[in-house]
């Protein structure tokens, strides 16, 4: 049995141009994982995924004149270019032979020479690896790999800026009234 799993499900962060989203798959079958990689505001001419360890890759596929070579524990993809602020995909075949989280870091080579590396182990980071969730379930949004719910951390945050907001705002208006009646005493 051949399944196939698009990367798309998560809405990437507002404040990111994120095309790398988690996948989950069954252990030990064949799967085909579409790849999203991002060009910020560069063009990229060429893009390095890893082979997570473990992970048995039976062959990689560009697409659009994307031609993908392994090359020891990566795979190196050229001959296109992501044009800047859009994705291109790029697709592995293989197996997740045991349960577990394999992540594949990604690096986008650029037009001018640069690299970005996407490396993070948090799928909702600002530069997320890949990750492949073979018998696990994807971490919700919110929480780190391996950390706990998380569920109310977002709200805390915003508790915490309301109030420092409030504080502000009511020290601003007596340092105000203070200033306003010195001006008044000496005039």
């Amino acid at each position: 049995m051949v399944a196939t799993v698009t990367v798309v499900g998560f809405a990437p962060r507002a404040d990111a141009h994120i095309c790398t989203n988690p996948v989950q798959v069954n252990v030990g079958e064949d799967v085909t994982i579409n790849i999203g990689v991002a060009a910020e505001e560069k063009p990229v001419t060429a893009v390095d995924i890893a082979i997570p360890p473990g992970f048995e890759l039976k062959d990689q596929i560009g697409y659009l004149g994307w031609v993908g070579t392994r090359v020891g524990d990566s795979t190196h993809f050229e001959g296109a270019e992501i044009k800047p602020y859009s994705c291109a995909y790029f697709t592995f075949k293989g197996v997740a032979p045991q349960k577990g989280k394999y992540l594949a870091s990604i690096t986008v080579h650029a037009a001018d020479g640069s690299t970005t590396k996407y490396i993070d182990a948090n799928p909702y980071s600002l530069f997320p690896a890949l990750g492949i969730y073979a018998g696990v379930p994807i971490p919700s949004q919110g929480v780190s790999p391996g950390g706990g719910s998380g569920d109310g951390f977002p709200w805390m945050w915003l508790a915490i800026a309301v109030v420092a907001g409030g504080v502000a705002v009511a020290f601003a208006v007596v340092w105000n009234r203070r200033r306003d009646a010195t001006a008044d005493q000496s005039a």
